[in-house]
C-alpha cells in the first residue's frame, strides 16, 4: 500500500528558556538594520555584544499593557516549556 499523506511537521521538544545571538567581537557600535552580517545563536553568552532572546512562553509582561499588546501580537496562547 503506498501512502501518499506528508509526514506531519517536526518541532522542537524542549527548546531552551532563552538564547543569545551571537554577532562576534565588534570594534564598534553596530546597527542591525543597516549593516548586513552573519549572525549565529548558542545557549551560552560568548561576547559583550551578544543579545538575549528569550522564548515569549517563559518572558514576564513588563506590565499589563505589555501583555495586552502581546496578545494582538499571539492571539493564541503559547504554552511554556515543561521542566
Amino acid at each position: 500500500m503506498i501512502n501518499d499523506e506528508e509526514p506531519p511537521d517536526a518541532v522542537v521538544l524542549n527548546p531552551p528558556s532563552e538564547i543569545w545571538l551571537n554577532f562576534g567581537e565588534l570594534e564598534k557600535d553596530y546597527d542591525y538594520k543597516t549593516n548586513d552580517c552573519e549572525v549565529t545563536w548558542c545557549v551560552d553568552n560568548v561576547y559583550p555584544s551578544d543579545v538575549r532572546y528569550v522564548l515569549a512562553a517563559a518572558a514576564v509582561p513588563a506590565s499589563p499593557a505589555a501583555s495586552v499588546l502581546a496578545s494582538e501580537w499571539w492571539p493564541t496562547p503559547i504554552e511554556p516549556p515543561k521542566g
